[in-house]
């Protein structure tokens, strides 16, 4: 039996770090899904941040003509509901594009403090400043590697090799 082994592939994997202790998560340029999924995910938050605007607008609209201690009380907890509510769908859409536990990895010092712990718009809007950068480099070296794959795989190619006999091309 004649045994053959194909030369393996470069690997897409990029590791990125997510605190000083080191946790990380892993993505990679090679799943098809990703940069589908991090634009979905990205517009989904914008929207959500849209939304809670615009409901904290509501929220203090509801309230104006009232500033006893009951209805600033009220106005509060409304207003910390929606907040609550944004913060939570955010979270739970980081952890399902980058992995279980993103979130708690990036404030890892807060979540070590306190375990209840649910980041805030500005925390969130945080992360995303940080990630947006490295994906869009991960992406940009994935399409200049397939073009260079591309460029390699033609110049393997002599346009004569594709002639067909009786003179025809």
């Amino acid at each position: 039996m004649e045994n053959v082994k194909i030369e393996g592939r470069a690997s897409g994997l990029l590791k990125i770090e997510l605190n000083e202790q080191g946790e990380y998560i892993v993505v990679s340029a090679d799943n098809t899904s990703l940069f589908d999924k991090f634009v979905s995910g990205f517009k989904y938050i914008t929207d959500l941040a849209e939304k809670i605007h615009a409901a904290l607008d509501q929220i203090e609209k509801k309230y104006e003509e009232r500033d006893d201690f009951a209805a600033v009380m009220e106005k509060t907890q409304e207003m910390s509901c929606e907040n609550v509510k944004f913060s939570t769908e955010a979270v739970q859409m980081i952890d399902s594009l980058f992995g279980p536990d993103t979130v708690r990895k990036y404030f890892r010092d807060e979540y070590a403090e306190i375990p209840d712990f649910l980041p805030d718009a500005d925390g969130i809007l945080d992360f995303f400043e940080q990630i947006i950068p490295v994906m869009e480099a991960l992406f940009k070296r994935k399409v200049e590697r397939q073009r260079q794959a591309g460029k390699a795989r033609m110049s393997k190619y002599k346009p004569q090799d594709h002639k067909k006999k009786g003179g025809r091309v």
